[in-house]
């Protein structure tokens, strides 16, 4: 062993981990290179990771794919309520059958796209469509739209529960991977002790 690395260390910790990681890693004889901080940028889904993990379908929206989902709500309160949720990076998860949450979503997609803050899209889960007329709304805006087999809880702990991947072809994670790593790995030294370079 040539040492260690730790990783996704919560920010509010890190002095205190990386002093003591060291000293007690040091005692057995085992250097530490480097402690990366958690990120919140790389542990945040896609829209097609999500898409896949649901078992859904794109209504609207598949050229977004790579867009980040930060934050996942069920939509099961009133659209009034369920609007103070709407924030950019949120999934909102509905059954298709709600359409008032549908339409507040569109509305305030509509509202809010000349200045960014916009939600990452909806979920319409349980295999419920809402009438063509409001398909045709959706499909004509900007507000990606997947529908799910799955109830809405089950789409929630899928969500939860998956496993982040960053990809060929994701820049913005890969620059942030590649910037942590410069930033908080001794990787000279840990070239050195690998023979490389």
């Amino acid at each position: 062993m040539v040492g260690a690395i730790l990783n996704k260390v919560h920010p509010d910790k890190f002095g205190y981990i990386k002093e003591f990681a060291r000293r007690g890693l040091g005692r057995l004889g085992i250097d530490l290179l480097g402690v990366i901080p958690a990120e919140s940028l790389l542990a945040n889904a896609t829209l097609g990771q999500i898409c896949r993990t649901v078992k859904g379908t794109f209504l609207n929206g598949v050229t977004e794919s790579r867009r980040r989902v930060s934050k996942v709500v069920i939509g099961a309160m009133s659209s009034t309520h369920v609007m103070d949720y709407f924030d950019p990076g949120t999934l909102v998860v509905t059954p298709g059958d709600r359409e008032d949450i549908l339409m507040a979503a569109l509305s305030t997609g509509a509202l809010t796209q000349k200045d960014g803050r916009v939600i990452a899209g909806l979920v319409l889960s349980g295999d419920l469509f809402p009438h063509q007329n409001l398909i045709e709304m959706i499909k004509a805006s900007h507000l990606p739209v997947i529908a799910s087999p799955l109830d809405s809880y089950t789409v929630a702990s899928s969500i939860h529960s998956m496993t982040i991947k960053t990809l060929p072809g994701d820049d913005e994670k890969i620059e942030r991977i590649q910037a942590l790593i410069e930033e908080h790995v001794e990787v000279d030294r840990l070239l050195g002790k690998l023979g490389v370079g």
